[in-house]
């Protein structure tokens, strides 16, 4: 009975008495309270014309965590779905392109075959295709590349020029494990993890195009190029509109 009347007073006072007072703790809980900086103003030079303006703007950044890692597809996917339905662009560096025909190329805006040599080389390699190179050609099987000599180190850069755009993203789709989109089980991840990039792409293109697989491996190869500088986000989109920030906000 002691136990029931505790129980009964604390009720009436939490309805009754206090009812009030929650009431607006629950109504000042709901709203939230955004705020924006003054824009800093307009700079002109001595004729009046601007030297610099200022112009408000907001960006989707992915922070990697132990925890979020495990959740980079779905994340992703639904980020992708509302940038879609919002409208807004992904924001997009890399170099690796598919055309309208599905054909793939390398975008590095030169024409200079010296220039496009320097680029090719440098991109492969910060994606590491020289180590699996060494790994899977006969000649440098069980060489360490320091090692190399300066005529094998030329034999090893003209292998991966070789490498085609189309073979470098087949390459990547397994690097960066896209077929974790697919949500398998662990009997499937390790049938997937002795294919090859082309019948994994091939797998996927069931559920998604070719584009679509693209979007997430911008996102990922973003995130590989800076994993040094993990303390970084890596950009998703970057001047969305105030409406569309304030979704990803609710989201």
């Amino acid at each position: 009975c002691l136990i029931y009347a505790a129980i009964l007073t604390k009720l009436i006072s939490l309805q009754i008495i206090k009812h009030a007072d929650y009431y607006e703790r629950a109504n000042s809980n709901s709203t939230r309270q955004i705020t924006e900086q003054a824009p800093r103003g307009k700079i002109y030079d001595s004729t009046g014309a601007v030297l610099a303006d200022s112009k408000q703007s907001y960006a989707i950044e992915y922070m990697e965590t132990t925890e979020s890692k495990k959740l980079i597809f779905k994340t992703l996917k639904e980020v992708f779905r509302l940038l879609d339905e919002l409208g807004e662009v992904q924001t997009d560096e890399f170099k690796l392109k598919i055309d309208d025909q599905n054909n793939f190329y390398m975008d590095y805006s030169t024409s200079n075959p010296d220039s496009i040599r320097v680029l090719d080389l440098r991109i492969k390699k910060d994606r590491n295709l020289d180590y699996y190179l060494m790994k899977e050609i006969d000649y440098f099987k069980g060489r360490q590349q320091d090692s190399l000599s300066e005529e094998d180190a030329e034999r090893l850069d003209n292998a991966i020029l070789e490498v085609t755009p189309q073979e470098m993203f087949y390459r990547l789709v397994k690097q960066y494990q896209i077929y974790k989109l697919l949500d398998p089980t662990e009997e499937e991840l390790k049938l997937y993890e002795a294919m090859s990039g082309e019948e994994i792409t091939k797998i996927l293109q069931e559920s998604y195009s070719l584009q679509e697989i693209r979007s997430y491996m911008v996102v990922l190869d973003a995130m590989k190029m800076q994993s040094y500088t993990s303390y970084n986000p890596t950009t998703i989109a970057s001047n969305i509109s105030n409406e569309s920030a304030f979704v990803f906000m609710q989201k």
